[in-house]
């Protein structure tokens, strides 16, 4: 291999070229590890993307053509790294990050727990169903190690062939392969500051974000979902770190507010806001 360590991006449809290009470009102003689109076919604007942009390469793999939620896994497969960190490409990185490949000095992979716990549309029966949370398949880094690409091959095998149950979603399938045997990989969680979702919602947040993965744009009078630019990603990222103490984001808005009690006493005093709570003893009040 070329390239111990490097970046991953999978596009499977044309939908998703601008997305890609879009995070390539931002992700380029930050590092000078290279940078891998794995895409179905040859698209025009991604080769001359690839063509135009420094250590961004382009490769080809037609096996990924209408793999829907196998697409990311038959990506990861095929990766030109030794080390890779996979984004999904709704995803903006915030900061040079780098030393996040370090972790793999101890772990084979890192992934952020699923925040909604268990994505599986049919009913889960295992005796793990309550306290195994899916993981979040959207940034995923891995070494290309046997025990891994094992791994993911059984894990794409899943989502064709609906192994375990009738889910064809990526993320309940891998939840299955980990609970019915590859339980010896060591899997790292990353914080969810390198992962960070339910920005469409109101969102308490600690310290400093380094990756969004989220779809601000939407169009017109349908449900379609798109990713902003990279000016307007930008803007939106200083805004979510212009603090690193814990404060909320505000959707729609896109702005964040200090979330420490006094600000918030503050707020609720300054606008002789009323809120209907039952009257407690003030001595057990501040305790």
């Amino acid at each position: 291999m070329e390239f111990k360590t490097g970046y991953l991006y999978v596009v499977d449809g044309a939908r998703w070229v601008r997305e890609a290009i879009y995070a390539a470009t931002r992700l380029r102003e930050l590092t000078k590890q290279p940078i891998a689109i794995i895409a179905s076919e040859s698209y025009e604007t991604l080769i001359k993307f690839g063509e135009t942009t420094p250590n961004v390469q382009i490769k080809v793999v037609c096996e990924l053509k209408g793999s829907n939620f196998a697409s990311k896994v038959i990506g990861m497969r095929n990766s030109p790294f030794e080390n890779s960190l996979f984004m999904d490409t709704d995803t903006f990185v915030v900061y040079n990050i780098d030393a996040i490949f370090n972790l793999l000095n101890f772990f084979d992979v890192a992934m952020k727990q699923e925040p909604y716990f268990l994505t599986n549309i049919f009913p889960v029966n295992d005796d793990y169903k309550d306290i195994l949370a899916e993981y979040n398949t959207g940034v995923i880094l891995f070494k290309k190690s046997k025990m891994v690409m094992d791994l993911f091959q059984e894990w794409e095998d899943a989502i064709i062939s609906k192994k375990f149950n009738d889910d064809y979603f990526d993320m309940p399938q891998l939840r299955n392969v980990l609970v019915n045997g590859h339980n010896k990989i060591k899997i790292y969680g990353l914080h969810e500051n390198f992962n960070m979702q339910g920005l469409r919602s109101y969102k308490v947040i600690h310290g400093k974000v380094a990756i969004i993965h989220e779809r601000f744009g939407s169009y017109w009078n349908s449900f379609s979902e798109y990713m902003w630019d990279n000016k307007k990603m930008n803007l939106v990222a200083k805004r979510i770190n212009s603090s690193s103490r814990k404060r909320i984001f505000i959707p729609y808005f896109n702005t964040v507010l200090s979330a420490n009690r006094l600000s918030i006493v503050y707020i609720l005093k300054r606008f002789k806001i009323k809120l209907g709570f039952p009257e407690m003893d003030k001595k057990l009040a501040y305790k």
